[in-house]
């Protein structure tokens, strides 16, 4: 029986592969239409493709004779060359200036892909171990490789870097001698994104040389002065569009924003928010840079952090911490022994929100806008500030409208500015109703039918055996009709 199962195993590994190397074969063949595309860093990406393509027909080889563990190393190969492609996707856009500026993104970004590359060699069992008869001097000669390798692509960039410099300076010289000539070809698209980005890496990035910051202060400087555009201030939660990869396709979407998982530079994983408000839309892109400036100083272990954003380019990118379990609807039917420590941490950052001078009143309270990290740590996300009212909603999947949860204050008419941190334990109440039962607060009621029960102070229906005694007391003490009536956190 175990023979079997290991033939069937087998053989389903075998499907398996060969439809996915099919698809890398592909993502191979993409890879080299864009390294012929690239007007930079050419030679260094062409060693990268050719490096992580050599590994092919050894996985090939892997899956003709049988062997389950090509599945696995096959899954991480894929997804190596995905990133490899999206980071040329990119690179391939750029103008002189904002390849200058990323030059260290760049050179890091080739040497993590290396890394990858060497994991899943390992993953392989690749090292052509058969072929060292001598260990020891098989890891000493891998060691050697790698220091090799790494010296090229340091004077492979540093070559990039120099040239770039000179074309720079040809284009600005051009530039100054024919006014016709249009300055963006150098910059790129967007010239205000490209000069922040510059200030941004003199500011920050602590691995140049004094050469290297010395050219790269004399190219803001000819910037400012042939543009006659000022980089705005940096605000401490600025984070350069270069630091932030995130997947092309959202997990979840609305009309005007998406969400999307990503990675900053440092490898922390994070979901990145799109924002589409159009350039000329100075209204709602003054508004963004306002609500973040209220929502990235929050610093509470039950807050959902917000990293960053970059609010100069189009799309707007807010960088917000990556809840790995999910909201509290997809994590609490398979851990509903952390029920109540999963609420007692997002009561705690609700407290801390009030606790603000001025408060802050969330006012969107649901379970979907509960999060759990990965440490399993309950966190309050999807802050409903003027900018998440108009234009964001952090769980954008489908979901019934908000009204269930509010207080009676927030649905009285003309009165949607009501909330009031009373409000908040109210919609708490009801989350504990929705986390009790699985459903949304006055399940079997539609809109209008929920609105009415709600104005007239009434709690939705207990369900039998699914809410004891304990729970509906306190449900009632968060859910009085009178806000001043109700439990009051601290208790």
């Amino acid at each position: 029986m175990a023979e079997v199962a290991s033939g069937v195993a087998k053989v389903a590994a075998a499907a398996t592969g060969v439809a996915v190397v099919s698809e890398i074969t592909d993502l191979l063949v993409s890879l080299a239409k864009l390294v012929a595309e690239l007007r930079g860093s050419r030679e260094m990406c062409d060693d990268l493709v050719k490096n992580v393509e050599k590994l092919l027909p050894h996985l090939t080889r892997m899956i003709d004779e049988g062997k389950i563990s090509a599945t696995a190393a096959l899954t991480d190969y894929k997804a190596l060359l995905i990133q490899i492609r999206d980071f040329l996707n990119d690179h391939v856009q750029k103008g002189l200036v904002p390849r200058l500026t990323r030059h260290w993104k760049v050179k890091d970004n080739i040497k993590t892909y290396y890394a990858q590359r060497d994991q899943i060699v390992e993953r392989m069992g690749l090292e052509f171990q058969e072929e060292a008869a001598d260990r020891h001097a098989h890891v000493s000669n891998r060691i050697e490789e790698i220091m090799r390798r790494e010296r090229r692509i340091d004077e492979q960039a540093a070559k990039e870097f120099k040239a770039t410099r000179q074309l720079i300076v040809d284009s600005f010289n051009t530039f100054r001698g024919d006014v016709s000539t249009d300055i963006t070809t150098t910059l790129g698209s967007e010239a205000v994104t490209t000069l922040t980005d510059l200030k941004y890496e003199i500011k920050y990035n602590q691995e140049r040389t004094t050469n290297e910051l010395s050219v790269l202060e004399q190219t803001l400087l000819e910037t400012i002065q042939l543009t006659k555009i000022e980089p705005p201030k940096l605000s401490a939660w600025y984070i350069s569009r270069a630091d932030i990869r995130f997947e092309s396709s959202p997990f979840a979407a609305g009309a005007t924003r998406s969400l999307h998982f990503g990675k900053l530079s440092s490898g922390a994983k994070v979901v990145v928010k799109v924002s589409n408000a159009a350039q000329d839309d100075t209204e709602n892109r003054e508004l963004f840079k306002q609500e973040v400036e209220k929502w990235y100083p929050l610093r509470n272990p039950h807050v959902l952090p917000l990293y960053g954003a970059c609010h100069i380019t189009t799309p707007q990118l807010f960088v917000l911490g990556f809840a790995e379990k999910g909201n509290f609807n997809e994590f609490l039917p398979k851990n509903d022994h952390l029920f109540w420590k999963v609420f007692l941490d997002a009561a705690r950052g609700l407290a801390y929100l009030h606790s603000r001078r001025p408060p802050l009143v969330h006012a969107n309270l649901k379970c979907s806008n509960l999060l759990v990290l990965a440490d399993g740590t309950g966190v309050v996300s999807d802050f409903l500030f003027a900018f998440a009212r108009e234009n964001s909603n952090l769980s954008l999947n489908t979901q019934a409208p908000s009204t269930r949860w509010k207080a009676p204050e927030c649905l009285q008419f003309g009165t949607s500015g009501n909330a009031r941190v009373e409000s908040d334990v109210y919609s708490l109440g009801m989350c504990l109703i929705e986390g009790l039962t699985g459903k949304p607060p006055f399940d079997g009621l539609n809109e209008r039918g929920a609105y009415a029960k709600i104005q007239a102070g009434e709690l939705p229906s207990r369900p039998d055996g699914k809410i004891n005694d304990d729970s509906w007391t306190l449900i009632k003490a968060m859910c009085a009709p009178e806000f001043q009536d109700r439990v009051k956190l601290r208790e």
